[in-house]
């Protein structure tokens, strides 16, 4: 029998790589998400049977849609600044870590993602002429994963999931 923290050890795993993939090359190659996402069905069926396979596509949904949604709805109005890379991989995720773990790396991440950006507003008044550069989401969604995973315990006490 498995151990329960497989499916984290995984994610950490994949964000990881992920991370240094889309940090490289500004992409995140369905070579890495699908794959991840196969072994988080099948892991998850294994550790649980049909109900948390379910929950594993629950979860896949989940993932893929937080930042798929809101791309969906600026489309019409602005070039699409991000690719399907970063929604696949956050669906990669939900099938590892189930619904509630996709919704605490989803929360991380925009926490993240939020300090990165005040971070960059700033760099950008300082320094006006700067070019604004492209956005590695993986990065930024590898810390948002390892800090839900690390602080699970007390962001299901505060928030309940």
């Amino acid at each position: 029998m498995l151990d329960a923290n497989v499916p984290k050890y995984l994610a950490i795993a994949v964000v990881v790589v992920a991370a240094i993939i889309d940090y490289r090359t500004r992409k995140l190659p369905n070579l890495l998400t699908g794959p991840a996402a196969l072994l988080g069905l099948g892991l998850n069926f294994y550790l649980g049977g049909v109900v948390q396979f379910g929950l594993a596509l629950l979860g896949a949904v989940i993932g893929y849609l937080v930042i798929e949604l809101p791309q969906w709805f600026t489309r019409r109005n602005y070039k699409n600044p991000l690719g399907g890379g970063d929604s696949k991989l956050l669906g990669a995720l939900g099938a590892i870590l189930l619904p509630s773990g996709v919704l605490r790396t989803a929360f991380y991440f925009c926490l993240v993602y939020g300090v990165f950006g005040v971070v960059a507003i700033i760099r950008r008044r300082r320094d006006p002429s700067s070019k604004p550069s492209t956005i590695a989401l993986g990065p930024l969604i590898a810390v948002g994963t390892i800090l839900s995973i690390l602080l699970e315990r007390q962001t299901k006490q505060f928030f309940g999931f």
